[in-house]
């Protein structure tokens, strides 16, 4: 019997503290959690992490650059590699 995967959303704050972490073994409700941790905390010092086993699948600088959601007017960084809305997960 194979283990299911630990995915690992979280907010890490500067030097290196990390906030709001939920972890849970479905791949959806992490990141629906990684999406919630961006859209709360853009624009702020810090980074938006999603993990699986450990590894690092995606890392969002939220101070990064802004982009615009043309659906729903969103401004701030994007997931899913800088191409959706984490508001409306419109894909741009």
């Amino acid at each position: 019997m194979m283990n299911a995967p630990t995915y690992r959303a979280y907010l890490r704050l500067p030097p290196q503290r990390v906030a709001e972490k939920t972890t849970t073994p479905h791949r959806d409700l992490a990141r629906e959690a990684l999406r919630r941790i961006v859209a709360a905390h853009r624009g702020e010092s810090g980074a938006a992490v999603l993990t699986c086993d450990g590894r690092n699948l995606e890392y969002i600088d939220l101070s990064q650059r802004p982009s615009v959601c043309e659906m729903c007017g969103y401004v701030g960084p994007f997931v899913d590699e800088g191409e959706a809305c984490p508001q409306c997960t419109h894909v741009q």
